[in-house]
């Protein structure tokens, strides 16, 4: 393959301006007095006549390229303001589609769970699955709730706002995991600092629902010995961001294509189609943070890196 060569330039940029100079330098050097200074003589009539033309013209000229210019700068900020207006309602389509897709994903499993424990035991449940179907269908109704209080938010969320993670953290807990903790028998342990992050609660329940599901739904597997925690502290980097770590017991730790593609894509698993993870990552990548998967001996680490600072 043969590279084209760039064709040089046959005026170089600073030729124009080097010739206007001039210009305006004989321009100069033409004036009566200045040649009456030189020559000792008086410039010829049709010089002094073109002197004055071009002093009567040149205003008027520039006049004309200052009101071109304020025009063009006045149309300039009227795009950019555009433009700013049309990134915003993207990025709010672009949040509303992965809030839905999100809530679709949340719904099925327990849809399905319910769906099979009903086709399993069409004249009589057991105890265990009248249980799953109870807990399946009250988090079905939580899901409901929570995904019709948004729609009143969409044309005024701020991705960025700030929430103190602490007492933020304290109510979700309570509000949002304890009934898993009680159910699996999981010892839950938490470290968290004074921090802020700053993302919009909407959001910042959304990541934790689905990285407490999945841990949640590792944990089940095991079967003693069950343990979640969960840590936040600031990283140390000039960059103002706060890493969130949820470490559960696991048998196996993630699966090798999922460490692999972290989120990027998904990855069908027994749980499902791996959708949480990818949408997951992107939510975090629209606040402008990271994920990060990992296996350690016996745990399994998902780490958020969101933006935030160190009260």
């Amino acid at each position: 393959m043969h590279k084209l060569k760039p064709t040089p330039e046959k005026h170089p940029q600073i030729l124009f301006p080097i010739i206007g100079a001039l210009l305006g330098i004989i321009y100069a050097v033409l004036d009566a007095q200045t040649l009456n200074l030189i020559i000792k003589k008086s410039p010829p009539q049709f010089i002094n006549l073109l002197h004055d033309v071009i002093d009567f013209v040149l205003p008027v000229v520039l006049g004309i390229l200052v009101g071109f210019g304020v025009n063009v700068l006045r149309k300039q900020t009227r795009l950019n303001k555009a433009l700013s207006i049309e990134k915003a309602q993207l990025q709010r389509d672009v949040l509303v589609n992965n809030l839905t897709s999100l809530f679709l994903h949340e719904i099925r499993n327990p849809i399905h769970n319910v769906a099979a424990a009903l086709e399993d035991s069409k004249q009589f449940l057991p105890p265990q699955l009248n249980d799953m179907v109870d807990r399946n269908l009250k988090r079905f109704e939580q899901i409901t709730t929570q995904y019709k209080r948004w729609g009143s938010y969409f044309n005024e969320i701020n991705l960025h706002e700030s929430v103190e993670l602490r007492p933020w953290l304290t109510d979700f807990v309570e509000d949002k995991v304890q009934t898993w903790l009680k159910e699996l028998d999981i010892e839950y342990r938490e470290d968290v600092g004074a921090i802020r992050v700053d993302i919009h609660p909407i959001l910042l329940e959304q990541l934790f629902i689905t990285i407490f599901s999945n841990a949640c739904n590792e944990l089940a597997q095991v079967p003693e010995s069950r343990y979640l925690t969960l840590i936040a502290e600031s990283k140390e980097t000039t960059l103002k961001q706060i890493n969130i770590k949820l470490i559960n017991r696991s048998l196996n730790g993630f699966p090798a294509d999922v460490l692999e593609k972290q989120g990027r894509s998904s990855v069908e698993s027994r749980h499902g189609l791996g959708l949480g993870l990818t949408l997951l990552k992107r939510i975090i990548e629209q606040v402008g943070g990271e994920l990060h998967l990992s296996n350690r001996e016996g745990y399994a680490e998902t780490t958020l890196t969101l933006p935030g600072v160190s009260l």
